[in-house]
């Protein structure tokens, strides 16, 4: 397939900027395995990704960062530009906000997608759906993770 096919069919690529250096940033199989090597935790599970938390944890929001930009190689190995230690030098807060939001978009995009339903599939009882969030609830505390750590960087910055 040519690169200008590829791109017109999975769209173009998500990159993140790094000290000026602009990098892919994605989350096949391989880098999901990096990710779990890492932390003992597993990408598929939604509730992990309540704990990519910049300001709650760090370091594991460093290792989901660290485990996208591992990149196949001409030689068939996977690499990452960096060491994770390299890493953790580089990164600074002020586009931490622009990372996390590349990183959420390339995390959802090589997620499992929920399988075909038949059109004549019976819908899904009520109490299948989730409940809809308190109201009388901050906003804030209802998000999660990457999500909250996106809304409270934006909010700093529109000061």
């Amino acid at each position: 397939m040519t690169d200008v096919l590829e791109k017109e069919i999975t769209g173009a690529p998500l990159t993140v900027t790094i000290r000026g250096s602009v990098r892919p940033i994605a989350y096949p199989i391989h880098n999901v395995i990096v990710y779990k090597q890492q932390t003992g935790d597993s990408l598929f599970d939604g509730e992990v990704w309540a704990k990519i938390d910049l300001q709650l944890d760090p370091e594991r929001w460093l290792a989901c960062l660290w485990a996208g930009l591992h990149e196949l190689q001409s030689d068939k190995s996977w690499k990452a530009p960096y060491t994770l230690d390299e890493l953790g030098g580089l990164v600074d807060f002020g586009n931490a906000a622009e990372v996390s939001i590349a990183m959420v978009k390339a995390l959802a995009a090589y997620m499992p997608k929920a399988k075909d339903v038949p059109p004549n599939a019976p819908a899904p009882e009520l109490e299948e759906l989730p409940a809809p969030p308190d109201p009388s609830k901050d906003p804030a505390s209802q998000l999660s993770g990457l999500e909250r750590e996106i809304d409270s960087v934006s909010h700093a910055k529109s000061f």
